[in-house]
């Protein structure tokens, strides 16, 4: 999923290894069974955080940094 998101962004190579990891936990059951079933969020709440995380992380790995 973490290649097809990089390469869809226009990523270079492959993705960085913390990327990858980001996104999995974001879809991971761990993160949905802490969202909805300890803080009672939405399967619509749950899904809409778990897009900014991964928005955010991409766009932090796509940053040159300096």
């Amino acid at each position: 999923m973490t290649g097809f998101l990089w390469k869809a962004r226009g990523g270079p190579a492959a993705p960085p290894p913390w990327l990858v990891d980001a996104v999995a936990v974001q879809l991971s059951g761990f993160t949905t069974q802490s969202l909805a079933g300890d803080l009672g969020r939405s399967p619509d709440q749950v899904a809409q955080v778990s897009v900014q995380v991964i928005e955010a992380a991409l766009a932090a790995a796509l940053t040159p940094s300096e």
